[in-house]
Order: C-alpha cells, then sequence, then structure tokens
C-alpha cells in the first residue's frame, strides 16, 4: 500500500512536470509558427486541455485498487478538467487582477493562493472518481 502511494506520488509529480515543461515550451513553439492570435488562442487551449485531460484520466486510472478501464472513468475525467481548466483560468485571473489595480501582494499571497488552487483541483479530482464510483451500474471501486 505505501509502494503504491509513493508511486501515484511520482506519477502525478512527473505529470506535472511534463505539463509545466509542454506549457512553457509549446507556447513558444506555436508562437513562433502561427502568427494569427485566433488560431494560436484555439491551439493553445486544446493542448493545455488535452494535457489536463490525460493527467486527470491517468491519475484516476491508478487510483483504484483494482484494474479500471479507460471507458469506465472517461466521464469523470472530462468533467474533472473541466473544472479543473476553469479554477487554472481562475487563478490567472486573481493573478492579472492584483497586477491591474496596483495591489502590492507578497510572496504569502501567492502560496496561499496556490495552496488554495491545488486544494481545489484535489477536490475535482475526488470528485470525478465519485463520478465514475455513481455512473457505473457494477461499482467498479469495490472489489467483490
Amino acid at each position: 500500500n505505501r509502494l503504491s502511494s509513493i508511486m501515484i506520488f511520482l506519477l502525478i509529480l512527473v505529470a506535472l512536470l511534463l505539463e509545466l515543461i509542454t506549457m512553457l515550451f509549446a507556447n513558444q513553439i506555436i508562437n513562433y509558427i502561427i502568427k494569427n492570435m485566433f488560431i494560436y488562442s484555439i491551439i493553445q487551449f486544446v493542448i493545455e486541455f488535452v494535457l489536463i485531460y490525460t493527467i486527470v484520466l491517468i491519475i484516476n486510472k491508478f487510483v483504484p485498487p483494482i484494474k479500471v478501464y479507460i471507458r469506465n472513468i472517461y466521464i469523470g475525467s472530462l468533467f474533472s478538467s473541466i473544472i479543473i481548466y476553469f479554477i487554472l483560468l481562475f487563478f490567472l485571473f486573481l493573478i492579472k487582477l492584483f497586477e491591474y489595480i496596483n495591489i502590492n501582494f507578497n510572496i504569502i499571497t501567492i502560496i496561499s493562493l496556490s495552496f488554495m488552487m491545488i486544494y481545489l483541483i484535489n477536490f475535482c479530482i475526488i470528485l470525478g472518481l465519485l463520478i465514475n464510483y455513481f455512473i457505473q451500474k457494477k461499482p467498479i471501486f469495490l472489489e467483490d
């Protein structure tokens, strides 16, 4: 049990690092190739959403203690991904709003907002797991 929790933690850590690297370099590459801002925005949204959905799908596949198929968990993963994307947009909106109205906030404010964002994202992942559990006719998370 301890080994599986360490593996899940490492999986989440690697996924977040890959997401960060992809978002940083994908923006530069897309911006260099595509000069139209509308197409750039659409491609950026698709890349970010697919990346978030893939990470949530992987987490939902490996968190339950039994073997789970992707066809059983895609609805909860999609719901979690949509909510997580809106949480991230709201977080970026708050940061931009603080910059716009010239509120001098320090690192403690940013850290507390980041912890709140991480808490809400974890809550959304658990909510997606519960949606997957209640959608199934036969519970997929309990061993018989």
